[in-house]
């Protein structure tokens, strides 16, 4: 090894004669010159510098890109949405007379009258019939299977003949909401059932209240003016004869319950996202995926994509359930969302992190965005408000599982789980296979360039 001295000698204007060190700076010189003497000629690579020129070309593509990006998924989502009214004929409502008199024959000149107009979904007419089955129970089943059917309004029976009893007897009480019942399931879509599901119902029974005044109020007010004995219960019938009862077959109007089919489905997708850029990040760090075996790296993605949407989905459904705001909402309810919400989480963390493995780490955040916009727009509104092209979504896992869902919130009404709940299960398997041969498919070509590099 050489010495400073030695050193020295090399460089021109500089001798050991004109240069006084001290014991240490000598030290630390000479193990300097041993470190660069022993490791040899080095070429050291300058990094690459982009001209300024490519780099704002680069900048504006950037921009653009996500530009185009947002316009995108902002279209698809709002596009969902647009012109819901004009698809509103597309939902069915019952309109069933049990009556056979003024009443129900006022009901179903008023429906048909609505049926299918602007932003008025189709009433399916049942004129009485005394040989029908037809019941109240049987109805109310018929609204909570869901299916096609999202609501109806009954003529109850004998409505006419109590009101007819109500303007002739001076002795017999009368209660309007008696003539017609409205039914509804508010935990199906609930924005939906209010929106154009409840209210239209409301305006449905105030516009056959109308329809009867107009057919035989007059003839009744002018009959009770002519009558000096009219009891107070009699002007009362003829003032008012006709209105409803309400039967929401599975209140659902806490606070929160808007956001359970909008921002709440943004969490489980984007919670995995981050769990494998946090898991490739310190697995590579660690050499992983060139220095550990298949089975080390394929095992810590299973054992990751089972527990932590595990812990994602007892998170969602303890938030639901802590600002359920009074909800009734029983302890079943709780453990199925979380199952439910485990399951949607599992597929979402096999499919980001199997896209993650073949995709450039740059146009991740592409397809992570457009997978939550478009998951989330699957559970906004059902598939019936939305043009033809929005049928696609039915390969998404989130429109399975928000059904699924509201089966669970609802009680077991709106039960579509033969199909829901059958697609989402097979979608995990699927899901599995692309993330694990994804995986495979990485750690593949890392030993492959690490054994070329060795040889």
């Amino acid at each position: 090894m050489k010495s400073t001295q030695d050193l020295n000698s090399h460089r021109p204007g500089i001798s050991s004669d004109n240069v006084t060190l001290t014991t240490p700076q000598k030290q630390d010189l000479d193990g300097i010159a041993g470190a660069t003497l022993e490791a040899g000629p080095q070429s050291a690579a300058a990094p690459v510098v982009l001209p300024k020129s490519l780099a704002l070309k680069q900048l504006i593509g950037a921009a653009v890109t996500l530009l185009v990006l947002f316009w995108a998924n902002t279209s698809w989502i709002m596009g969902k949405m647009y012109k819901q009214a004009d698809h509103a004929h597309r939902l069915h409502i019952l309109a069933i007379d049990l009556d056979g008199g003024p009443i129900g024959s006022s009901l179903l000149s008023t429906t048909a009258l609505l049926s299918g107009t602007h932003g008025q979904p189709t009433y399916v007419n049942t004129p009485y019939d005394s040989s029908s089955d037809e019941t109240y129970d049987s109805i109310y089943n018929r609204v909570r299977t869901g299916g096609s059917i999202w609501g109806a309004i009954i003529a109850n029976p004998s409505a006419s003949n109590n009101l007819s009893a109500a303007l002739s007897s001076n002795a017999t009480t009368y209660d309007p909401t008696s003539a017609l019942t409205i039914i509804y399931n508010e935990a199906r879509f609930r924005t939906v059932e209010i929106s154009l599901i409840y209210s239209n119902l409301l305006s449905a029974a105030g516009a056959t209240g109308a329809a009867y005044q107009r057919t035989h109020g007059v003839a009744t007010i002018s009959s009770l003016a002519a009558n000096t004995n009219t009891s107070a219960t009699s002007i009362a019938a003829a003032l008012q004869p006709v209105s409803y009862t309400v039967s929401n077959i599975n209140p659902f109007g806490f606070s929160s319950s808007v956001l359970l089919n909008t921002v709440m489905f943004v969490f489980p997708p984007l919670s995995q996202f981050f769990i494998v850029m946090a898991t490739n990040g310190i697995l590579a760090g660690a050499g992983a995926y060139a220095h550990w075996s298949l089975k080390s790296n394929l095992l810590i993605r299973a054992v990751l994509g089972t527990a932590y949407p595990c812990l994602i989905g007892l998170s969602w459904a303890g938030w639901v359930y802590t600002w359920k705001d009074g909800a009734d909402l029983g302890a079943g309810q709780y453990f199925l969302s979380w199952l439910t919400i485990w399951l949607y989480a599992s597929i979402n963390f096999w499919v980001i992190d199997g896209t993650c493995a073949v995709l450039e780490m740059r146009w991740m955040p592409f397809f992570v965005i457009t997978a939550i916009i478009t998951q989330v727009s699957a559970v906004l509104s059902p598939m019936e408000l939305a043009s033809n092209f929005y049928r696609i979504e039915y390969l998404l896992p989130s429109h399975h599982i928000w059904g699924i869902l509201m089966t669970i919130f609802g009680n077991g009404a709106a039960n579509e789980l033969k199909v829901n709940l059958t697609v989402a299960v097979l979608m995990l398997p699927v899901a599995a296979s692309w993330g694990l041969w994804g995986n495979w498919r990485r750690w593949t070509k890392v030993s492959a360039a690490v054994a070329a590099g060795r040889a």
